[in-house]
């Protein structure tokens, strides 16, 4: 295995296990170990995004209205304060218009962190963009505690 698939397999397992753990404790008795397959397979789709230079061509072109490289649009590996994320930028159609940063997996639920420093550090390193917004998912029974978030 290569020095760069060996980084992504530990980061496939290092997000996983965090979604997996973050996920309500309902959905995890239900789901079981299906739950983890489909965990494991959805972060597997998030770490290739690292360095997907096709994905990242492929959302230039898209967003050729901004006329940026492709590797903006590449998914981000931001640690932050002990905190990991994997974010990347988005918006909601092809206009440019209102960039927003997407938290697609982290280390602690991004609604839960008390320091209001960390979501907008989070969208500094996409600030070539001028993101507007943080867009994130958080279960249910984790209490959202960073600040103007809802």
């Amino acid at each position: 295995m290569t020095t760069r698939g060996h980084f992504h397999a530990e980061l496939e397992r290092e997000f996983a296990e965090y979604a997996l753990e973050q996920a309500h404790p309902l959905v995890r008795a239900w789901r079981g170990d299906q739950l983890r397959r489909d965990i494991q397979e959805a972060t597997k789709g998030l770490i290739a995004l690292l360095s997907d230079d096709n994905a990242a061509h492929q959302y230039a072109e898209t967003m050729k209205v901004l006329n940026l490289p492709p590797e903006q649009y590449k998914m981000r590996l931001v640690e932050i304060e002990g905190q990991r994320f994997l974010a990347q930028i988005d918006f909601p159609d092809r206009s440019g218009s209102f960039p927003f940063v997407a938290i697609y997996r982290a280390s602690t639920p991004p609604g839960a962190t008390s320091n209001p420093s960390i979501l907008p550090r989070v969208a500094g390193k996409f600030a070539l963009f001028a993101p507007r917004r943080i867009r994130f998912y958080q279960s249910t029974h984790v209490p959202i505690e960073a600040a103007t978030t809802h």
